[in-house]
């Protein structure tokens, strides 16, 4: 692709646009607290909205990761609080026979513990040269821990 001095001084006008646009906009549209949430605090705010955190590498330290010290990567926000004594997982489709479970179903039936490693895809992802889209993740979007369900 050829860019002329046109093409530039198109896009660093649209970009001014952008800036000029955004400082008369409330600051709070914008804005997001580099503050992670409760029992996260040791970790990097990568994104308050969807909540994104990562480890920093120094808390990385054993084979298993601490709660407060595993990532959190999230692709939207949070669902809404519910109600644990009224919520139901509905199990349709292609299956004998629908059924309806309540968390006290769940929590009746086996249950198996393995450990398993989990690393987001993007891991890394702030060192690429050229940058590239999405969160600037270092190298703490990973953890280890002791799965159960």
């Amino acid at each position: 692709m050829n860019l002329t001095r046109r093409h530039l001084l198109t896009a660093a006008a649209e970009v001014g646009a952008f800036a000029a646009l955004s400082r008369a906009l409330p600051s709070t549209l914008f804005a997001q607290p580099a503050i992670a949430a409760a029992g996260k605090e040791k970790l990097i705010v990568r994104s308050t909205r969807p909540p994104d955190y990562e480890a920093p590498v120094g808390l990385l330290d054993s084979w298993i990761t601490p709660i407060d010290s595993f990532y959190v990567r999230s692709h939207l926000p949070p669902p809404p609080a519910g109600d644990a004594n009224t919520w139901t997982l509905q199990v349709g489709g292609e299956v004998d026979a629908p059924t309806s479970l309540s968390i006290a179903d769940l929590r009746g039936m086996p249950s198996t513990t393995l450990t398993a490693t989990l690393e987001c895809a993007g891991n890394g992802r702030g060192f690429y040269q050229p940058a590239v889209a999405g969160v600037q993740w270092g190298r703490g979007a990973v953890g280890t821990a002791r799965w159960t369900g």
